[in-house]
């Protein structure tokens, strides 16, 4: 187990994985995380939990986009900040969110071979109160 002064991120990317280690300790301290305590902008979008009840293959071709304009995609927080958690079970399990990311994966591979704009996408899952979380996929672009 992390102490809890450790961020389970990297912190290469500061400026777009702060605000998830602060997700992260909020979880550690057992918080009742209510909102998210800032807005969507260009690099931060929020969908609903409801996108994981469409297939995967309909899931990867929403996202896809969204990732390729913004750097960090909050999977169980509404438009309005407001956090409505995923419970931990199948929806978040390994081989979902990564299939769903190898399905994000490949089409944005596609896409920069095409156009030269490489996209790295890593899948996080940050625990909010008991068996429950937010799915966040971080992606980063690289040089081309």
């Amino acid at each position: 187990m992390l102490s809890n002064k450790t961020c389970i991120f990297s912190l290469e990317y500061k400026p777009f994985i702060i605000f998830l280690c602060n997700l992260e300790k909020l979880a550690r301290k057992n918080l009742d995380l209510k909102m998210i305590p800032i807005p969507e902008d260009e690099n931060l979008e929020f969908k609903s939990k409801d996108i994981l009840n469409k297939s995967d293959e309909d899931i990867a071709n929403t996202l896809v986009n969204e990732i390729s304009n913004r750097r960090i995609i909050l999977i169980g927080v509404e438009d309005s900040g407001l956090v409505n958690p995923i419970r931990l079970g199948k929806d978040t399990s390994n081989d979902r969110i990564g299939g769903i990311t190898d399905r994000i994966r490949r089409i944005l591979n596609a896409v920069s071979r095409i156009y030269g704009n490489e996209i790295y996408l890593e899948p996080v899952i940050v625990p909010v109160g008991d068996r429950e979380c937010i799915v966040a996929l971080i992606g980063i672009k690289g040089s081309s």
